[in-house]
């Protein structure tokens, strides 16, 4: 798909003087190469040098330590599978979490089809030249109401390198990182691996990651051609959220296990960027991505013995329990406990193409960019779920087979559905700078896109949705005094339903998060206004002394904003549009570098609500009064702080020794499943890190990391679950069902970087 348009940011507010990294290949689909004083958006930009602070690269935790209104949460209670949010908007690997943020990795959007769920863990950290992130703009295409994340990988031109990143520590935690680049000529070589090991502190968390990028370029005269391959082979164990009444006995216990995912992904892109003349660029980009999701989640069992017959199994409507080939259940362990197991996996080829034209030249005698494109996007995606259901070890609560596959229509029923994906984006962004201290800036994006659902197993779920929308932009910068910009700006930006949203979106057939397609009703467009507006400064003083500073607010009104809702039928849910929900805030930063001293102080606050009440059912709400609730106008939509602090000093004790310390400082989040808030909020929490880097000899370098210094207990993401259903020896008659993920206890990491 196209690419982060209009934000190649050159520099950046918030990029340091030692972040400026060379990368002589031109990028593909990046826009015009404006600089972040150009973009009428709140920007950040990041590159090797910041993503790799605290030892080994970390694309996500770097973002949270630069930008105010960036946060992560830990739904899935893996390190490598967080949730992050961006202007109350979030990019997520979870199914049921309302995605709102775009992602490209070289040109190419990484949302996955199914859900626009993004997998953190496909992504190399080390291979990563440059990230760039923007606020509201309708050319990144769909799902961009909160922003877009721009990744840009590194290339083998330029001066010749060999890296390596070994870290240990914590939690069994082994990583290794590798890079080379070299350049033969007017052809390069650039290459990245990772291997990856973490047994996690907590029952039944560890992962394995294991990933290659390798990136092959060629210059003939001015035209630069490029050939990128990644491939991964991941899994991932998370615990996931635990019951309060557990985790005061247990910090480490899992509530239902397991809970893994196996992520296997390959991929290819072709990118081609030529002159057609000395105003006129030309570049393109095709790519092919396949990923083979398999998950294996434990949850409470929908079926039990039988009231009336002990001897048989029933679903939780009463019906006797029924397997694949019709037979009746019987209660083959006994009076239980019994657990569920839900399969399910996503196997998806995605591939696309796009075309982009930049045209740099005089409008009435002034300096003017013009930036036109398209973009194809297509993908074909087989979703499958498997119920089986087992016997639960009262010791872990982990499921016990082999089990029985469960036949349930309309329930939990074994699933096969083929889905079909397209969408075309036509757009045009015009920068024109009639007076030397003003830009304007006026974009546009046609998005067109459609889903075909066909239920292989001659369900319901089959059907075609089609959704089109035009999205204007406007916006300017002016030059208040030297180094010091102004920027206000307007968009609108939207997102189509997903799939896996298409496919729950029916009160009267609802699922689980574990089992879609019941259903094929339609859902209306997301479609998001955001006024945008700031001041960015950069000062530097006669003496070893800089300042930047960026203070902006923003606000976005979303219209027919989509979320998961309680059904009557206790575990279950649908989507459904629920009207306006509003995103309002101020991010302030500052960064200052004295000599060997330096400072980052951020500060976000994020007002994210609900405008237009509705009903649910209680579900699982222990506040709930009677079966149904009511979410007013005006509630604080879940996982979003409130208010968001972060603080970093370093001191270059010496020339080879720079010793860190950086903290971070959160309100509580709504729990998921508490849209009304009814229920207290997380507790707001503190962490202190520190980090010790000495440079012991050219090319060799030690970091030293300890985190969480203090041992906060604390959590940053919650939600509630069936806590009776399941039985938890270590609490018995356990029923508060607020579960939390809670966060990793003290740790302490060690990286050697080589640099060969």
């Amino acid at each position: 798909m196209l690419g982060a348009l209009q934000i190649g940011l050159a520099s950046a507010a918030f990029a340091q003087a030692d972040e400026q990294i060379i990368v002589t290949a031109k990028p593909v689909l990046v826009g015009a190469g404006l600089a972040a004083s150009d973009v009428p958006a709140q920007t950040a930009s990041l590159g090797p040098r910041a993503i790799a602070a605290h030892g080994s690269p970390n694309l996500t935790a770097a973002l949270a330590d630069t930008v105010p209104g960036f946060s992560v949460g830990d739904a899935a209670g893996n390190p490598f599978q967080p949730n992050i949010s961006y202007h109350g908007y979030a990019a997520s690997p979870t199914q049921g979490v309302a995605q709102g943020l775009a992602v490209y990795q070289d040109g190419v959007r990484i949302n996955q089809a199914f859900g626009d769920t993004l997998d953190w863990d496909l992504i190399p950290p080390l291979a990563i030249a440059q990230a760039d992130l923007a606020g509201a703009n309708p050319v990144f295409g769909l799902n961009a109401l909160g922003g877009a994340l721009n990744v840009r990988s590194k290339t083998g031109f330029g001066a010749a390198r060999t890296a390596l990143d070994l870290t240990a520590g914590s939690f069994a935690t082994f990583d290794a990182q590798g890079e080379i680049a070299r350049q033969f000529g007017d052809s390069a070589l650039y290459a990245a691996g990772r291997i990856a090991h973490q047994d996690g502190w907590r029952d039944g968390q560890h992962s394995d990651i294991k990933t290659i990028f390798l990136d092959l370029g060629h210059r003939v005269n001015d035209t630069e051609f490029h050939l990128r391959l990644n491939a991964a082979d991941n899994d991932l164990n998370g615990p996931g959220p635990t019951p309060v009444q557990l985790l005061a006995v247990d910090r480490q216990a899992a509530f239902t296990i397991p809970n893994v995912t196996h992520n296997s992904a390959l991929g290819a892109n072709v990118s081609a960027t030529t002159p057609l003349s000395g105003s006129l660029d030309w570049q393109a980009i095709g790519y092919w991505r396949y990923l083979n999701s398999a998950i294996n989640n434990g949850n409470a069992p929908n079926d039990t013995p039988c009231a009336d017959n002990p001897a048989l199994l029933c679903a939780e409507n009463g019906a006797q329990s029924t397997g694949r080939d019709g037979a009746i259940i019987p209660a083959f362990w006994g009076a239980g406990p019994y657990s569920e197991l839900d399969k399910t996996t996503t196997n998806s080829n995605a591939f696309g193409a796009s075309s982009q034209i930049t045209w740099r030249g005089l409008l009435a005698n002034r300096p003017n960019v013009l930036v036109g494109g398209a973009a194809i996007d297509a993908a074909q995606t087989l979703f499958s779920a498997t119920p089986l259901i087992g016997g639960l070890n009262l010791q872990t609560r982990d499921w016990v087979g082999p089990g029985i596959v469960l036949n349930e229509p309309g329930q939990t029923a074994p699933a096969r559905v083929a889905v079909g994906s397209q969408v075309l984006g036509v757009y045009i962004t015009d920068t024109w700078r009639p007076f030397e201290k003003l830009g304007l800036t006026a974009s546009a994006r046609l998005n067109d896109a459609q889903i075909d659902l066909r239920d292989l197993n001659g369900g319901a779920v089959s059907g075609t949705h089609h959704y089109t929308k035009l999205n204007p932009a406007v916006g300017a910068t002016y030059a208040l005094a030297t180094g010091i910009t102004a920027y206000s700006g307007f968009a609108q930006t939207n997102r189509a339903p997903t799939p896996a949203e298409l496919s729950c979106a029916s009160p009267a057939a609802p699922c689980t998060l574990a089992n879609f397609f019941v259903a094929d009703p339609n859902l209306r467009q997301v479609v998001a206004h955001t006024l945008e507006a700031g001041v960015r400064t950069s000062w530097r003083g006669a003496t070893d002394f800089t300042v930047h500073a960026d203070v902006g607010v923003f606000h976005t009104i979303a219209d027919n904003d989509i979320t998961y809702i309680n059904s009557a039928r206790l575990g279950r849910a649908y989507f459904a549009n629920i009207g306006q929900t509003r995103r309002q805030g101020i991010d302030a930063r500052l960064t200052a570098v004295r000599g060997p001293l330096s400072l980052a102080l951020g500060w976000a606050l994020i007002d994210a609500t609900t405008r237009a009440g509705y009903s649910e059912a209680a579900g699982n709400n222990p506040a709930a009064f009677g079966d149904t609730i009511t979410v007013r106008p005006g509630a604080r939509l879940p996982g979003i702080p409130q208010n968001r602090v972060t603080l970093g000093v370093d001191w270059r004790a010496t020339p080879a020794l720079t010793l860190g310390w950086d903290a971070s400082f959160e309100t509580g989040r709504v729990l998921f499943g508490d849209e009304a808030n009814l229920t207290p909020r997380l507790s707001r929490f503190t962490v202190v890190n520190a980090t010790a880097s000495w440079a012991m000899r050219a090319g060799v370098t030690l970091v030293a990391r300890l985190e969480n210094l203090a041992n906060a207990h604390y959590a940053s993401f919650g939600i509630f679950a069936p806590t009776a259903a399941v039985p938890i020896i270590q609490v018995p008659g356990a029923s508060d069902p607020r579960s939390l993920s809670p966060a990793a206890p003290r740790a302490a990491y060690l990286t050697v970087n080589f640099a060969l």
